[in-house]
Protein backbone atom coordinates (compact mmCIF):
# COMPACT_ATOMS: atom_id res chain seq x y z
CA UNK A 1 0.00 0.00 0.00
CA UNK A 2 1.12 3.49 -0.82
CA UNK A 3 -0.62 5.90 1.54
CA UNK A 4 -1.31 9.48 0.46
CA UNK A 5 -3.91 12.17 1.12
CA UNK A 6 -6.88 11.46 -1.16
CA UNK A 7 -9.64 13.96 -1.87
CA UNK A 8 -12.53 11.48 -1.82
CA UNK A 9 -15.04 13.94 -3.29
CA UNK A 10 -12.84 14.47 -6.36
CA UNK A 11 -12.23 10.74 -6.62
CA UNK A 12 -15.93 9.85 -6.49
CA UNK A 13 -16.84 12.55 -9.02
CA UNK A 14 -14.15 11.22 -11.39
CA UNK A 15 -15.56 7.70 -11.07
CA UNK A 16 -19.10 8.95 -11.64
CA UNK A 17 -17.95 10.78 -14.77
CA UNK A 18 -16.66 7.47 -16.12
CA UNK A 19 -20.11 5.94 -15.46
CA UNK A 20 -22.01 8.88 -17.00
CA UNK A 21 -23.44 6.81 -19.86
CA UNK A 22 -24.77 4.08 -17.57
CA UNK A 23 -26.16 6.66 -15.14
CA UNK A 24 -28.02 8.44 -17.95
CA UNK A 25 -29.19 5.14 -19.43
CA UNK A 26 -30.80 4.17 -16.11
CA UNK A 27 -32.25 7.69 -15.59
CA UNK A 28 -30.44 7.83 -12.29
CA UNK A 29 -29.84 10.78 -10.02
CA UNK A 30 -26.66 10.68 -7.97
CA UNK A 31 -26.23 12.78 -4.84
CA UNK A 32 -22.70 13.16 -3.53
CA UNK A 33 -22.46 14.68 -0.09
CA UNK A 34 -19.43 16.49 1.25
CA UNK A 35 -16.64 13.93 1.27
CA UNK A 36 -13.36 14.36 3.16
CA UNK A 37 -9.69 14.03 2.40
CA UNK A 38 -8.41 10.77 3.89
CA UNK A 39 -5.06 9.05 4.09
CA UNK A 40 -5.34 5.96 1.89
CA UNK A 41 -3.93 4.16 -1.09
CA UNK A 42 -5.48 6.17 -3.96
CA UNK A 43 -5.75 3.25 -6.38
CA UNK A 44 -7.27 0.93 -3.79
CA UNK A 45 -9.77 3.57 -2.66
CA UNK A 46 -10.72 4.12 -6.29
CA UNK A 47 -11.29 0.38 -6.70
CA UNK A 48 -13.50 0.29 -3.60
CA UNK A 49 -15.73 3.14 -4.77
CA UNK A 50 -15.73 1.99 -8.42
CA UNK A 51 -16.99 -1.43 -7.45
CA UNK A 52 -19.67 -0.15 -5.07
CA UNK A 53 -20.90 2.49 -7.52
CA UNK A 54 -20.84 0.07 -10.46
CA UNK A 55 -22.93 -2.42 -8.47
CA UNK A 56 -25.34 0.32 -7.39
CA UNK A 57 -25.91 1.21 -11.05
CA UNK A 58 -26.07 -2.40 -12.32
CA UNK A 59 -28.65 -3.50 -9.77
CA UNK A 60 -31.13 -0.65 -10.19
CA UNK A 61 -34.65 -1.64 -11.18
CA UNK A 62 -36.58 -0.49 -14.23
CA UNK A 63 -39.79 0.18 -12.30
CA UNK A 64 -38.60 3.43 -10.66
CA UNK A 65 -36.09 6.21 -11.19
CA UNK A 66 -32.70 5.26 -9.77
CA UNK A 67 -31.26 7.22 -6.87
CA UNK A 68 -27.72 6.72 -5.56
CA UNK A 69 -26.30 8.64 -2.61
CA UNK A 70 -22.70 8.79 -1.43
CA UNK A 71 -21.80 10.30 1.93
CA UNK A 72 -19.40 10.20 4.83
CA UNK A 73 -19.14 10.94 8.52
CA UNK A 74 -16.09 11.40 10.67
CA UNK A 75 -15.69 9.41 13.87
CA UNK A 76 -12.84 9.55 16.36
CA UNK A 77 -10.76 6.71 14.89
CA UNK A 78 -12.25 6.25 11.44
CA UNK A 79 -14.07 7.82 8.53
CA UNK A 80 -17.37 6.13 7.73
CA UNK A 81 -18.50 6.07 4.10
CA UNK A 82 -21.83 4.93 2.72
CA UNK A 83 -23.11 4.20 -0.76
CA UNK A 84 -26.89 3.95 -0.85
CA UNK A 85 -29.16 2.95 -3.73
CA UNK A 86 -32.83 2.27 -4.32
CA UNK A 87 -32.14 -0.79 -6.46
CA UNK A 88 -33.41 -4.33 -6.19
CA UNK A 89 -31.94 -4.95 -2.75
CA UNK A 90 -30.57 -8.15 -1.25
CA UNK A 91 -32.45 -10.75 0.76
CA UNK A 92 -31.42 -10.94 4.42
CA UNK A 93 -30.16 -14.51 4.15
CA UNK A 94 -27.79 -13.47 1.34
CA UNK A 95 -26.19 -10.46 3.05
CA UNK A 96 -23.16 -12.23 4.50
CA UNK A 97 -22.42 -14.37 1.45
CA UNK A 98 -22.09 -11.37 -0.90
CA UNK A 99 -18.65 -10.67 0.59
CA UNK A 100 -17.41 -14.23 -0.07
CA UNK A 101 -15.41 -14.94 -3.21
CA UNK A 102 -17.39 -16.44 -6.11
CA UNK A 103 -20.67 -15.96 -4.22
CA UNK A 104 -23.50 -13.92 -5.64
CA UNK A 105 -26.98 -13.16 -4.39
CA UNK A 106 -30.36 -13.01 -6.05
CA UNK A 107 -31.28 -13.36 -9.69
CA UNK A 108 -28.20 -13.99 -11.87
CA UNK A 109 -29.15 -11.65 -14.72
CA UNK A 110 -26.16 -9.28 -14.42
CA UNK A 111 -22.66 -10.21 -15.56
CA UNK A 112 -20.15 -10.92 -12.86
CA UNK A 113 -18.11 -13.60 -11.22
CA UNK A 114 -18.81 -12.87 -7.58
CA UNK A 115 -15.34 -11.49 -6.91
CA UNK A 116 -15.97 -7.74 -6.65
CA UNK A 117 -17.28 -7.44 -3.10
CA UNK A 118 -14.77 -9.99 -1.77
CA UNK A 119 -12.03 -7.83 -3.30
CA UNK A 120 -13.57 -4.67 -1.82
CA UNK A 121 -13.70 -6.32 1.61
CA UNK A 122 -9.97 -7.15 1.34
CA UNK A 123 -9.09 -3.58 0.30
CA UNK A 124 -11.16 -2.09 3.13
CA UNK A 125 -9.46 -4.39 5.63
CA UNK A 126 -6.05 -3.32 4.29
CA UNK A 127 -7.06 0.21 5.32
CA UNK A 128 -7.91 -0.92 8.85
CA UNK A 129 -11.62 -0.81 8.16
CA UNK A 130 -14.71 -2.97 7.93
CA UNK A 131 -17.55 -3.18 5.42
CA UNK A 132 -21.17 -4.15 5.87
CA UNK A 133 -24.43 -3.94 3.99
CA UNK A 134 -27.94 -3.08 5.08
CA UNK A 135 -30.52 -4.03 2.50
CA UNK A 136 -34.16 -4.73 1.93
CA UNK A 137 -35.28 -6.80 -1.02
CA UNK A 138 -37.19 -4.61 -3.47
CA UNK A 139 -36.20 -1.39 -1.68
CA UNK A 140 -32.43 -0.94 -2.00
CA UNK A 141 -29.08 -1.33 -0.30
CA UNK A 142 -26.62 0.70 1.74
CA UNK A 143 -22.98 -0.35 1.81
CA UNK A 144 -21.10 1.10 4.77
CA UNK A 145 -17.33 0.94 5.08
CA UNK A 146 -14.69 2.56 7.23
CA UNK A 147 -11.16 3.80 6.66
CA UNK A 148 -9.00 3.95 9.75
CA UNK A 149 -7.61 7.31 10.78
CA UNK A 150 -4.57 5.44 12.11
CA UNK A 151 -3.27 5.66 8.53
CA UNK A 152 -2.69 9.35 9.27
CA UNK A 153 -0.26 8.39 12.04
CA UNK A 154 1.66 6.12 9.65
CA UNK A 155 2.16 9.07 7.26
CA UNK A 156 3.31 11.38 10.07
CA UNK A 157 5.78 8.77 11.38
CA UNK A 158 7.34 8.25 7.93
Amino acid sequence: MSLHPVNVEELVNKILASFAHQIAQHHTSVVVGTLPVVIADPLELEQIFSNLLSNAIKYLTNDRKGVIQVGAESAEHETIFHVNDNGRGIAGEDLEKIFEIFRRAGKQDVQGEGMGLAFVKTLVRRHGGIISCNSELGVGSTFIFTISKHNELEIKDS
